[in-house]
């Protein structure tokens, strides 16, 4: 398992869109829906922005599964190191 750091943006023209999605991951993962080994470590939305914390199996594994989901969003998902 690795915790990965995903950080969306958005044109403000896509502000709806994004807040749905957004909703749709946040709705999935308080009802269980994730796929196994997934879980949202945080959230932080600000505007035209949102940092997302994940404890995944793999970046990769995040990563295509963001895809399925066809964000509205643009993504950029890096992989971090545990420092304590």
């Amino acid at each position: 398992m690795v915790y990965v750091l995903v950080h969306h943006t958005w044109e403000s023209s896509k502000e709806k869109d994004a807040q749905k999605f957004l909703e749709t991951v946040k709705g999935a993962a308080a009802s269980g829906k994730l796929p196994a080994g997934f879980k949202v470590v945080g959230a932080y939305v600000g505007k035209n922005e949102a940092y997302c914390i994940w404890d995944v199996p793999s970046a990769k594994a995040l990563t295509d599964f963001a895809g399925q989901l066809k964000p509205p969003t643009k993504i950029e998902a890096k992989e971090l190191s545990k420092l304590i």
